[in-house]
């Protein structure tokens, strides 16, 4: 029988604009795409696209277990019973929910869920370890710096003139730079928020005043009315705006182009699983922000195995948080930056966590 190995969901969904990953990919029906799993979410909407192949990859065998579990829920479940079951209406039901789609799990979810049934019955999108933090923050933190009025106003303001100047002069207090600082500081994160492997080789100090910065930057952008991200952050759900593969126009499509031989669902690291593809068979890579987590060694290590897999003219995106990663020289002649259209999608990112974004095409 299959050991459940003791992971846990450190997303439960995914933290870069799918948008973003889907305009800066362009994937059509030709693309075979590598896509990092994480909470499943940008893997799914690619699917939309209809790649001829979809590798969908993570080394964490609790985000494998999510994604199985979200996947089988998104080709069997009717619109409403997913939003339900997955955690964005309220239900008493999801057990009951699961207990239907169960016998079209793998194995080894099988034996993952029913040893988390809790999670199932408080709904998945909410059971990452970073989606915990947030909720921590909304719930306990949130109160202490702004009224129920002040964030009811600046999720609801539609005119980005009148949203800046509130969050100018109501918002933007001693306060709230303070606490959100040591909140989002390393020592808090670190313990309760991300991954600790993430923090490996980052050196910056002052984590909280990068992210206060990068905060700030998203609550004066203008696009909160419409921003699923910061209604989440600061409400705790979707309302107004749901992620790209919960939309139900979306999600229709995404059902219509999923097949048992188009979609691969693949527990392995990064590296692992691109030793074992052929030479020049991917065509498209969604990256996240793996580097983060990796030394400059083997990050350059990583850059020349995915130089081998990658097809002439392949397209490459990934993130820089905090910690810098970027093509090793020996190989960057290889690389082509795509920064024309890296600036049209930084104009449009709802997601201000990022440093820095890249696009890179592939010249061999």
């Amino acid at each position: 029988m299959t050991k459940i190995k003791k992971e846990t969901i450190r997303y439960s969904q995914c933290w870069e604009d799918t948008n973003i990953v889907l305009s800066a990919l362009d994937v059509n029906s030709e693309d075979v795409v590598l896509s990092i799993g994480s909470g499943g979410c940008n893997s799914f909407s690619i699917i939309s696209k209809n790649p001829a192949k979809l590798f969908i990859v993570d080394s964490n065998n609790a985000q494998i277990e999510l994604i199985n579990l979200k996947f089988c829920a998104i080709k069997t479940l009717n619109y409403n019973n997913l939003l339900e079951f997955l955690g964005v209406t309220k239900s008493t039901e999801r057990l009951y929910i699961y207990k239907n789609i169960e016998n079209n799990l793998p194995e080894s979810t099988i034996l993952f869920w029913t040893k988390n049934q809790d999670i199932i019955n408080k709904g998945v999108i909410h059971s990452g370890k970073f989606e915990k933090y947030l909720n921590f923050f909304r719930k306990f933190i949130l109160p202490l710096i702004q009224p129920t009025k002040n964030l009811n106003f600046i999720l609801n303001c539609e005119d980005k003139n009148q949203q800046l100047n509130f969050y100018n002069s109501k918002w933007n207090n001693l306060r709230w730079k303070i606490i959100f600082k040591l909140f989002f500081g390393k020592r808090i994160m670190k313990k309760r928020g991300r991954s600790e492997v993430m923090f490996d080789y980052e050196e910056n100090t002052s984590s909280g005043e990068i992210f206060f910065r990068r905060f700030e930057k998203g609550l004066k952008s203008g696009n909160i009315f419409k921003n699923e991200y910061l209604e989440y952050i600061l409400k705790g759900n979707y309302f107004r705006n749901l992620p790209f593969y919960l939309n139900e126009e979306n999600l229709n499509i995404i059902k219509e182009n999923i097949t048992d031989k188009n979609i691969k669902i693949i527990e392995n690291n990064l590296f692992g699983f691109l030793e074992k593809m052929p030479n020049n068979s991917i065509s498209k890579f969604n990256l996240s922000d793996i580097f983060e987590a990796l030394s400059v060694e083997f990050s350059e290590k990583l850059f020349s195995e995915i130089l081998r897999v990658a097809k002439n003219n392949a397209r490459i995106i990934f993130w820089n948080n905090l910690v810098y990663r970027d093509i090793p020289e020996n190989i960057k002649t290889n690389f082509i930056l795509n920064k024309t259209l890296i600036n049209k999608m930084n104009e449009k990112d709802k997601i201000f966590f990022y440093e820095k974004f890249y696009i890179y095409e592939i010249n061999k």
